[in-house]
């Protein structure tokens, strides 16, 4: 694993979110739906292939919205 090829550098998350401040570059990752880790200091981490791995948040599914009456079910 090389770090460079693998994940992408400071100024290409800042490009991609159009922020610089660390906290703002998560919360624009969070609304673009980008995946990312944290270094210790709370810094984002984003790998290089995010666009292949982009996943949106989705509401979890309650009990409400997966149960059909068996009638239905006919």
């Amino acid at each position: 694993m090389d770090i460079h090829r693998d994940y992408l550098s400071p100024e290409e998350l800042a490009y991609i979110t159009g922020r610089k401040n660390k906290s703002k570059i998560k919360e624009q990752l969070i609304k673009q739906g980008i995946k990312f880790i944290q270094t210790a200091s709370g810094y984002p981490i984003v790998r290089r292939d995010y666009d292949s791995v982009k996943t949106r948040s989705q509401p979890p599914k309650t009990i409400h919205d997966s149960w059909e009456p068996n009638i239905i079910k006919r």
